[in-house]
C-alpha cells in the first residue's frame, strides 16, 4: 500500500492518495480512510474528508492513465465546487492546468512508489 499526501498550493486543497494492492485492501481502505458509501464493485473512489481535504483510494490493478484522469477530474470539479468557480467554456485553462497538475502528482506518487 502506498499512502501520500498532494499539496495543491494555489487552492490551498491537500489530496491524499491510498493506492491498495489488492481488492480486499482496497475495500479496507476505503472504510479505514472514512468514506461511509459503499464501494462494491468500484477500484477507486474520490470523496471529500473534511475542510480542504480529499481522498482518493485506487487499486493498483486498476490504475490506467484513464482511470487517473477519471478520478483527478473528480477531485479537480470538487475543487471548482468548493471555491464556487465557474467553469468558462470559452477558458478552460484554469481548470486543464489543474488537472494536469492533479495527474502528474498521482503519476509521481505511483512511479515513486514502483
Amino acid at each position: 500500500m502506498i499512502d501520500k499526501t498532494i499539496s495543491i498550493p494555489i487552492y490551498d486543497f491537500l489530496v491524499r492518495v491510498i493506492i491498495s494492492d489488492s481488492y480486499e485492501e482496497f475495500e479496507q481502505d476505503v472504510f479505514d480512510a472514512g468514506w461511509e458509501g459503499g464501494c462494491e464493485g468500484a477500484g477507486a473512489i474520490v470523496f471529500h474528508t473534511e475542510g480542504k481535504h480529499y481522498t482518493l483510494v485506487i487499486n493498483r490493478e486498476d490504475i490506467s492513465p484513464g482511470n487517473i484522469a477519471h478520478e483527478a477530474g473528480h477531485i479537480v470539479n470538487s475543487i471548482y465546487h468548493s471555491i464556487n468557480a465557474e467553469w468558462d467554456h470559452e477558458n478552460d485553462e484554469p481548470y486543464c492546468y489543474l488537472l494536469g497538475f492533479v495527474v502528474d502528482c498521482i503519476h509521481k506518487i505511483i512511479d515513486d512508489g514502483n
